[in-house]
Order: C-alpha cells, then structure tokens, then sequence
C-alpha cells in the first residue's frame, strides 16, 4: 500500500514532428496507468512559444533539413566531434520560451520527463535556475544521442539500445545513471486489431497488397514522389498513405493520379495508425524512432526513405543492421517496394526481425523507473568532480574517482566540466587559447607556463568569481557532500566557491601530473592526491602540510588494471578488427587534440617492410584525423584500422604490442596496462616531464624524429627480451588502487564526520603500505 502521496509530473517535449510528442504522451498514459493519482501534464514547449524562438531556432532547422541537408550534416556532426553542451546560449530559450518556466514554477512538479533534447535543455535552464528541484529524467527516442543531452542535473538517462548508453558514457554521463528501456510506445500498438477488418474498411479487397506510406508528422518529406511512383499500375496494390499534421504533402498525395490496378487512399492525422500497421504488407517511411519502435512491435517489414543527417540516418542504420527493413532513396523506393512485394520469404524474415526488436512494454518500464526514482531520490546531493575538456586525462582521471566511488558503496558522483559553466571569455581563455598555445606556438607557452607554475593563482580570484558564477550555483543547487578537483584551476574554483558559500565539505585536490603548480596550495583544501613521492616532497617545499598529502599514483577506471590472459584477449581483438594475431599489433594515439603526429607517424610504421606490422589508430573525438587516416587504410586495407573514441581502449592495450602515442594520460594508462609506449618529443608542459620518465623508468622510448622512432619500433620488435623488461618495469610502476584510495578517504571524511573547528577534515596517519 502506497505511503507517499501521488507525484507531480511535467514531460516536457518539443513538436519537431509528431514522434517526440507521441512518445511523449505514451509516457504520461504508463504513468497515470501505473499511478492513477499522479497529476501528469505533457508541455509541448513550442506551443505558446515566441515567433523570435521559432525564427532562430526552429525555422532554421526546417529550412536547412529541406534544402541544405550538407549544412545540418556538417552542424550536427560538429556537435558531436567538438562535444557541444548546448543546441543554443540558454538566453534563447529563457526569452524564447516564457511560458514553460512559468510552468514549471506554478507547476512544481516532483519530476521531469524530456522527451527532446532542447526540452532537457530547458528543464536543466530551470533547476539551474533555482525555479523548481524536480527531478530531471531524460527519455532519448532515437538511436543516436548527442552531448546536450549529458548534463550533472540529469537523475536519469532512459535510452534505446547499447550504442546510446557508450555514447553518453563518452561525453561524461555515469553509467549508473543510464537504463536501456527500449522507445516508449502507446500501449495501443500492442492491442491486436483484426488485419481483414482494416483492410475491408479501407476498401483493399482479396490478397492486394496494403502499402502504408507515412513521412513522419511534420516537416519536408517525398512521399507524393513515392507514391506516384507506386501508383503507375505496374504491381496491383492499395496505398494507404498517412501526412499526419503537413497540410502540404496531404494536397500534394490528393492530386495524384492514378493508373492500373492500382488505389491511393490518403489521410491526414489519424488514430487508425496502429491498425494500419498489423494490417500493412510494407510500410514505407522515413526513420523516424519513434515511428520504427511502433512498427517493430506491429511486426511490419520497413522500408525506409529520406533520412536526416543525424538521428534518422543511425536510425535506418540501426534497422538495417538488424535486418528488419532495407533503406532506398525515395527515387529507388518504388522499385523497392515492388520487389518486396514479390518476395514474401523476405517480408517474413523481416516480421520475424522487427518482433525480436519490439520492446512493447518500455513506456511501462519508462513509468516504473520515474515513479522509483522520485520515491527513492536521495536527500544529500552527489559528489561533485570538477574536470576541464582542454585535455582528456584531467577527465579521465574524474571518471574514474567517480566509478571508484559508486563502487564503493553506491555513492552519486557527477563529473562536471567547468567550461560548460563558464563565461565565454572564460573559455577562450582557458580553453581555446591553451590548445592553441600548445599547438601553434610553443615557445611562448613554455614562457607562460614556468612564470605560471610560481604564482600563487592561476587567474585572480575576482576573474573567476566573474566568469563562473553558473558554476557556483549549480554547486549551491546540489549540495554536494564533498567536492574533487583534477585540475588546478578547477582547484582554485572549487576552493573559491568552498569559501564563497561556506561549505563545510572536503574537498580533494587530485594532481594526475607529474610536475606541481604552486596554485594547488589553497587553503580549503583537506586533501591533496600526487603521483609521486617527489611531487609529494616537491609540494610540501611550496609549502603543504605533508600529512594532507597522499602519494597515491593517477585514478584510472578500474578496468586498465584487470589482467586477462593476454593471448586469449589478442585473438578476440584481432577477431574485432579482422588482423592477424601472429603479426605484430601497435596502436597509435594522438589525443584528442590533434597532437603527436598521428597520421605520419602511422604511414611511417607502415613502411616497416621487416616486421609489417599492423596498425591501429586511435583518432578519438577527432573527426578531421579519422577522416585522413581512413583515406591511408584504403593503401594498407589489410594492415591499417581506424577508430574513433572507444569504450574498448583497455582491450586494445593489453592486446598489443607497443603503442606509439603523445603522452598525457595515456603515459599512465599505458603503465597500468603493461605497454612498452613510444613518444615524440612533446610541447612545454608537464608532458615534457613523462617524456624523460619513460627512458628513467624503463616503461619506454622517447624519440625525437619519426625516423628514429620507426628504428626504435623495428628493433623492438625483432627484441622480444627489451619488450618484456619494458612490460615488467610498467607492471611495478602501477597503482591500481589510486581512484579507491581517494574514495575511501572521501567516505571516511563525510560519513564519519570527523571535523574540527574550522570545518577542515582530521587526519589520521597515513597507514604504512
């Protein structure tokens, strides 16, 4: 028997045609019919919006969609590539949609539900906002996500399939936090409607094919195109063929006129589409989520026509690949739909694919997880991990401290990036000036960076106050029971904002570098995490007291430390990419800034004619990189693969051979996995620091030419002996306990509440090891 009184819930969605807003109202019914006390409202946001919101943001989509499909292909890949936060400033929606804030204040719900990116975009505007504290539950209807929809406020992410789940895992999302539920649907769809009935309603007599053509609800489509073409009377069939809401293609599909043994019949908005579907031999339209999750759990074969770049085109993708419709171009199409006609073995091998994609009840699920997690949400907010993406390793290192954390004893932790939270001058600054730096003129950094390493800040405090204000008050909102730093300016924020707000929690400053800024000695500081006794030592000279710091080594995810049968693990990663596991295997990394030559240095180890080794490139985030490096493969298509980012990193490091990469976190990640590591001579910086490491160590080589490192890696790899010292000098160089440590430490200080007076954290001492 229920005890909790019956929740409040918004689902907050955005009409870019009719899916987002069906799924959005299957949500709400599961939910009213799981609790029928619950006060549900949908919002659809574009209802009461400004005619300026329609103008910048919705009108522009439309148009490009309808005549410069390169151009959003080009602005929704960017998006990806260059991890965009935001699909526009926050001022666009605050000005631009009024209404729903005004909503969501009046409303008060105990949780929102977003059903379209924007429309979590919004519901985090009004957390950030301070205008409610519902809980945020993002439902991702496609099967291709994009970075704005990660966010620290989000509760819980709700998503199609496996691919979604890595890719949010990619921009920072926790793991914890993302459910695969499958495409909500109405649970009308799962209602059996007698196939003949429809058919005779709707004039299809005997065995003539039903083709069911739909666009989508909204927007530009070629379905009159389509369906002229069906209509010419070369193969006898019925079209039945559904506009939705476009008032257009419904005129358009009424003028046609048709020829042979053939029948148009077309509707507009219909509730009959359910029907129409158990009763349809095909159905023809774009890929829209929302609309193939329907049809798979009507079991009907799918043709697909006119994806957009972005979404749809994973969409078709996802379909195809599992072999439930085939993709055509609409002037294909109609020949398409002929020659399914004439193959029923096909059509059911497709039913038979569709319905082992069906996911019926993930509306259900969908409600079931909303309404636990309002009744469960926790009172204290979650550890807060400040990182900065002017790098991957400061972001790596958050992520791992966070899985550490989680692991220990289920305790919520949220990585969060600065720069998402700064002032657009803040992020020239620290962001886009550093890279560039670092890039194009060195020299200069060098300067920068040794003058920088002795001040006692980064930027001036009042610099920081100003251009980071969000961030204070996302702190403020969330009331974390602890903070991390991976960072030193994220040290100096998070000390800054520490004191600004008079927070009583720990705060941990972890230095995953092997050089020490004199910036990390805050006051508010209780703990300090470094990788060495050096920089141990190093610190406590500038002026730490040696008992808050802890020689703990670098946080990495716990799988760099797990240890397979490493000729078991080769096979299966030859197997993955189709090499060869007698032939030599090297990766090669840049990072994904561009950095350490990738590109050469691959077509140089190509060219090692003794060994042929084979090469696998590691281009990240970096589209411009994947891009070269796949033009290379297609001169080595036996030897040479290309990736971008991968979950499967782990893998590939311990089933290597070598790696030749810039340094950074891969130094470590490398170590951690037992992986002799070539580097070129790097930029100023604390990499310069690891680059004399790896000959001091023995983990390694350092280079200063890709000549010289293509004769390094030729002569390692005809010297298996120099390679097993390598692999057994990283073996004692690990620290797998690091992120742990650091977790362990953070629940002793927060749930033992050992404080004095000055709200710093007791510290024992450190235990012998």
């Amino acid at each position: 028997m229920k005890t909790r009184p019956s929740p409040r819930v918004m689902v907050l969605t955005l009409s870019f045609g009719s899916g987002h807003v069906r799924a959005a109202h299957a949500v709400a019914d599961a939910i009213r019919a799981q609790d029928p006390g619950a006060d549900v409202r949908c919002v659809d946001a574009l209802n009461g919006c400004r005619l300026a919101f329609r103008a910048i943001y919705v009108w522009p989509y439309w148009a490009m969609v309808g005549h410069a499909r390169w151009l959003w292909a080009r602005l929704f890949s960017a998006r990806l590539t260059r991890v965009h936060r935001q699909t526009a400033p926050a001022w666009v929606f605050r000005a631009g949609c009024p209404r729903v804030f005004r909503e969501v204040a009046r409303f008060r719900p105990d949780f929102i539900i977003a059903v379209e990116v924007a429309a979590c975009e919004m519901a985090t505007i009004a957390r950030r906002r301070r205008l409610t504290d519902a809980a945020l539950i993002n439902v991702i209807t496609d099967h291709q996500a994009e970075p704005a929809w990660v966010t620290p406020e989000v509760d819980r992410y709700l998503v199609s399939d496996s691919r979604v789940r890595e890719q949010l895992c990619s921009w920072n999302a926790l793991p914890e936090r993302i459910v695969i539920c499958g495409i909500p649907v109405s649970e009308i769809f799962s209602t059996r409607f007698d196939p003949d009935e429809t058919r005779a309603r709707y004039g299809v007599s005997g065995s003539r094919p039903l083709v069911l053509l739909m666009g989508g609800g909204m927007g530009p489509t070629r379905m009159d195109q389509v369906a002229e073409r069906l209509c010419d009377g070369d193969v006898p069939m019925h079209v039945v063929a559904v506009t939705g809401h476009d008032r257009q293609a419904r005129r358009r599909l009424s003028r046609i006129r048709v020829r042979g043994n053939t029948s148009l019949t077309v509707r507009g908005w219909t509730d009959d589409v359910p029907a129409l579907m158990q009763a349809a031999t095909v159905l023809v339209t774009k890929p829209g989520g929302v609309t193939i999750a329907e049809a798979v759990v009507c079991g009907t074969p799918l043709l697909l026509f006119d994806p957009i770049p972005g979404p749809e085109e994973r969409n078709a993708a996802f379909v195809v690949e599992s072999g439930a419709g085939v993709l055509a171009p609409g002037a294909e199409m109609a020949a398409a739909v002929k020659a399914m006609l004439r193959d029923p073995d096909r059509r059911r091998a497709m039913t038979a694919a569709a319905r082992r994609l069906a996911r019926p009840e993930a509306a259900r699920s969908i409600a079931r997880m909303a309404l636990d997690a309002c009744e469960q949400r926790p009172g204290a907010g979650p550890v807060l991990i400040f990182t900065i993406g002017n790098g991957a390793g400061h972001t790596s290192v958050a992520s791992a401290i966070a899985e550490a954390l989680h692991d220990a004893d289920r305790r919520s932790a949220v990585v969060v990036d600065v720069a998402d939270y700064m002032s657009r001058l803040a992020r020239l600054t620290h962001v886009t000036a550093y890279l560039w730096l670092v890039k194009h003129w060195p020299a200069l950094w060098d300067r920068i960076d040794r003058y920088q390493k002795r001040q006692p800040h980064t930027s001036p405090e009042w610099y920081y106050r100003r251009t980071c204000r969000r961030l204070r008050d996302l702190v403020g909102q969330l009331d974390p029971p602890a903070l991390v730093a991976t960072e030193v300016g994220c040290c100096e924020i998070a000390a800054l904002i520490k004191r600004d707000l008079r927070l009583r929690v720990p705060l941990v400053a972890v230095n995953g570098e092997y050089d020490v800024d004199r910036a990390w000695l805050q006051p508010e500081v209780d703990l300090f995490c470094v990788t060495t006794e050096e920089i141990r030592d190093r610190l406590s000279a500038l002026g730490g007291s040696r008992r808050q710091i802890r020689a703990w080594g670098v946080p990495l995810a716990a799988c760099f430390h797990v240890f397979d049968d490493r000729e078991r693990l080769r096979e299966a990663v030859c197997g993955w990419l189709n090499l060869e596991t007698e032939k030599p295997l090297l990766l090669v990394a840049g990072g994904s800034e561009g950095l350490g030559r990738v590109e050469a240095a691959a077509a140089r180890l190509l060219r090692l004619e003794h060994s042929r080794p084979q090469v696998v490139v590691l281009a990240g985030r970096n589209e411009r990189l994947r891009q070269r490096c796949e033009r290379l493969a297609t001169r080595y298509p036996n030897r040479l693969r290309v990736l971008g980012w991968t979950s499967r990193m782990p893998e590939l490091m311990r089933a290597a051979d070598l790696i030749v990469s810039k340094l950074g976190h891969t130094f470590d990640e490398a170590i951690a996995s037992g992986l002799p590591l070539i580097a070129l001579e790097p930029p100023p910086g604390a990499e310069r620091v690891q680059y004399r490491m790896l000959d001091q160590w023995g983990v390694g080589r350092a280079v200063r030419s890709l000549d010289e490192m293509a004769r390094v890696v030729g002569a390692l790899l005809t010297d298996r002996v120099e390679l097993d010292a390598m692999r057994a000098a990283a073996a004692a160089r690990s620290s797998p306990r690091a992120a742990h440590r650091i977790s362990d430490w953070i629940d002793t200080a927060t749930l033992d509440m050992r404080g004095d007076a000055t709200g710093h954290a007791i510290y024992a001492e450190e235990p012998a090891l």
